[in-house]
């Protein structure tokens, strides 16, 4: 009956001893979704998932998956590869594995799949979700499920 006393109060330390380090964990999963990220001029990211990029200035990309960009008739887009695409005004479809750049003013890219490499120089915000790793000037680190904010350049 002591042993099995014992073995309950030790089982019981163990779990209270636990517990803060758990709650803890939990916040910090809630903070890095909230988390916003300053780089200066750029970054780069690689990883599986969703990244939605929006600014002024070039963006690029390398991967496997569906594409959206919006950009208008003044701006500039570059793609190879990608088997599929259609365009719906303003709205350009691409859908298989590729490379994409695209330049100008208030234009955006939305891909959902493999991001073998995301680069984008000027002025922007990111959203990356999914799993993957980020660079930019002044930070870099990892992404995993409800994603993190990148902002670029001015903003």
């Amino acid at each position: 009956m002591k042993k099995i006393i014992g073995s309950l109060a030790v089982c019981a330390a163990i779990v209270l001893s636990a517990l803060p380090s758990i709650s803890f964990s939990q916040q910090n999963q809630r903070q890095a979704k909230r988390d916003r990220l300053h780089g200066l001029g750029g970054f780069t990211a690689k990883g599986q998932g969703q990244a939605i990029v929006k600014g002024d200035g070039k963006i690029q990309v390398d991967g496997r998956g569906t594409v959206v960009i919006r950009a208008s008739r003044r701006d500039d887009i570059d793609a190879r590869g990608f088997g599929f695409r259609r365009q719906d005004g303003n709205l350009f479809y691409f859908e298989g594995r590729g490379h994409i750049e695209v330049k100008g003013t208030n234009i955006s890219l939305d891909i959902t799949g493999d991001v073998d490499e995301l680069k984008a120089a000027g002025n922007g915000t990111a959203r990356l979700i999914g799993v993957g790793h980020f660079k930019s000037a002044r930070d870099n680190g990892n992404w995993i499920g409800g994603g993190i904010d990148v902002v670029y350049g001015r903003r």
